[in-house]
């Protein structure tokens, strides 16, 4: 799950239902999807949903309609990562929370993460990537998935 998910799918029915409900159902979807990844392989690794970015006219129309703002997003992210986060330690589930990496002082995704074209909303693949191997490495979590 990314931020896509969290950028679109979720303020696309938050017009219809409360924040509340909807985070508690993709918790339960997601707890779901852990549970059957666990019984297939001895170690599941879960990461944190990246915080949005600011879009500016985005390539994909239907996120243009989302009237949420960016604050009100990053915050929800956060909040929805620190519940994951709650979910995976009861649950032994190894969780790389990378919120306060990617986000600066101001609670904005940090400058290098930011996609070098402004209309698309996903992340700068190599500096998320090498953020991401840089922390599994630090935990030993890539050496023993090798």
């Amino acid at each position: 799950m990314g931020e896509v998910d969290l950028g679109y799918v979720i303020w696309h029915y938050f017009k219809e239902k409360t924040l509340g409900s909807i985070f508690k159902k993709m918790l339960s979807n997601y707890y779901n999807f852990l549970v059957q990844a666990l019984a297939i392989t001895k170690q599941v690794i879960c990461i944190s949903v990246p915080p949005p970015i600011p879009v500016v006219n985005c390539k994909v129309v239907e996120r243009r309609n989302i009237k949420i703002s960016l604050d009100t997003r990053i915050k929800a992210t956060i909040s929805f990562n620190n519940q994951l986060s709650n979910l995976c330690k009861k649950n032994n589930i190894y969780f790389l929370n990378l919120d306060n990496k990617i986000l600066n002082k101001r609670k904005r995704v940090k400058s290098k993460f930011i996609n070098s074209d402004k209309t698309d909303h996903h992340y700068n693949f190599g500096a998320y990537s090498k953020l991401i191997i840089k922390e599994l490495k630090l935990c030993n979590v890539l050496y023993a998935l090798i």
